[in-house]
């Protein structure tokens, strides 16, 4: 992503009411200044409880790279430890086979593939409406997941240490169609707050 894509976000959140950070990080080699070890950027457009935060970073030592983005919100959640990522649940996929966890609900575990460590506080809020909402948010914006995790972002500030649920996918959200990805995941996010 361009420094032109902070400008845009930028505009969005002058125009929207959102506080806007942003930041981008470049590692290099001193021996070879153009080849890059890595690099980081991020940025976030938050409003009360909730943001949009995306990511993307590239290490060329690992030959990793990570990028994701989504619309988040904090809850307030003291002592509660949990990390769950649930997306739809396709008949094979050996991957993530191995770290689902069933609910011994029927219709949840042949609709979803759950990844938790801790399955009590996310049978909380994943019930079959919000599995009927995601399957049905999922149509419109393949490929998503939800998150349900504690201290899971480091930024904004704010949501250091608390819960945070999240509608997360792994492509930054385009400028043109912010406003209304930002409003159908945040519906989501209401529904699951809800149920918290």
């Amino acid at each position: 992503m361009s420094t032109d894509t902070f400008e845009a976000y930028f505009d969005i959140a002058q125009r929207l009411g959102f506080e806007f950070k942003c930041s981008e990080k470049n590692s290099r080699l001193v021996v070879t200044p153009n080849d890059p070890i890595s690099n980081k950027k991020f940025f976030y457009l938050k409003k009360g409880d909730t943001a949009y935060y995306a990511l993307d970073s590239y290490g060329a030592k690992g030959g990793s790279s990570t990028t994701f983005s989504g619309v988040y919100r904090a809850l307030p959640a003291k002592g509660i430890k949990v990390e769950s990522f649930v997306s739809k649940r396709y008949w094979f996929d050996p991957l993530v086979g191995c770290f689902r966890v069933k609910t011994g609900n029927s219709y949840l575990d042949k609709h979803l593939s759950i990844e938790t460590d801790n399955m009590e506080q996310t049978s909380k809020i994943i019930d079959m409406r919000i599995a009927d909402q995601y399957l049905a948010l999922l149509k419109a914006y393949m490929p998503i997941r939800l998150v349900i995790a504690t201290d899971y972002l480091k930024f904004p500030a704010s949501f250091r240490d608390m819960l945070v649920i999240g509608v997360e996918r792994n492509i930054w959200v385009p400028v043109a169609n912010f406003e209304q990805t930002y409003a159908d995941f945040c519906v989501m996010l209401d529904e699951m707050q809800a149920r918290w």
